[in-house]
């Protein structure tokens, strides 16, 4: 039986948690590579503008093929969006950090390097987030306020976990960990105001990466599994049929069959 979006989270919140930690693990395990490149990255600004990037890409590649697979469709270019403009965003956001910090020389006092580490990852949490969220072309400015603010959030997070004494790189892994979740969370939960459409699978329930959802707008139809049309008009859903073959779907508490 489907989730109702009445009395707890949808599982495609879960899934975008799921799919932006998974994502900013396998960055981190690429990133601990990058030693071997000192040749040619030779600043240690161009090493964190490349960790950034990695970062990006992994949380937005992952989180990018979270949402396909929830609406049942191709992976490659949700995939490929995801991996740029995640990259792009968190790249971009950590240049304008260390374009503020640099010119006012925040990083040559320790307080002033704890500044600047909290401005780079909070502004690269933001700018994956939004990066992330300008893939998706579903919830308009709403998604793309709430991803950047809770890649804002995550990064505020990471930043202070990575200030703790001990072994450098698991903090690293586990503010990582902070940062994909928000993100993907942010990304991938539904709108507020958006109706929400669940498969209701035949049998035992699969897991996360199994489960079918799609979110329909405010007058912006959802074809679901290409064989009925939800449209939404004042956020009351309004059946279209568009095919047959016996799909099963649930709109809120009610399951509906074609």
């Amino acid at each position: 039986m489907a989730h109702s979006t009445k009395k707890s989270l949808s599982r495609s919140a879960y899934l975008g948690g799921a799919a932006g930690m998974t994502g900013a693990a396998a960055a981190w395990v690429a990133i601990q590579g990058l030693t071997s490149l000192g040749p040619i990255i030779s600043s240690y600004g161009a090493l964190d503008l490349v960790v950034l990037a990695l970062l990006g890409a992994g949380v937005g590649g992952l989180v990018g093929a979270a949402g396909a697979s929830l609406r049942a469709e191709p992976m490659a270019r949700p995939i490929g969006l995801g991996l740029l403009l995640g990259s792009a965003g968190a790249a971009v956001g950590g240049l304008l950090a260390f374009l503020v910090a640099t010119p006012i020389g925040l990083e040559r006092s320790a307080a002033g390097f704890a500044v600047t580490r909290i401005v780079v990852w909070v502004l690269a949490g933001a700018g994956l987030g939004a990066g992330v969220a300008a893939s998706i072309a579903l919830g308009g400015p709403a998604r793309l306020r709430r991803s950047s603010l809770g890649g804002a959030i995550g990064g505020l997070v990471g930043a202070g976990l990575v200030s703790i004494s001990g072994p450098a790189a698991v903090w690293q892994l586990v503010g990582f960990l902070v940062v994909g979740v928000a993100v993907g969370y942010g990304c991938l939960a539904a709108v507020p105001g958006s109706l929400v459409i669940e498969w209701a699978p035949v049998g035992p329930p699969g897991g996360l990466w199994r489960h079918r959802e799609w979110e329909v707008e405010d007058r912006r139809p959802a074809v679901v599994a290409d064989q009925v049309r939800i449209e939404s008009v004042g956020g009351q859903g309004r059946i279209v049929p568009s095919g047959g073959g016996g799909a099963v779907v649930t709109l809120r508490d009610q399951v509906i069959r074609t």
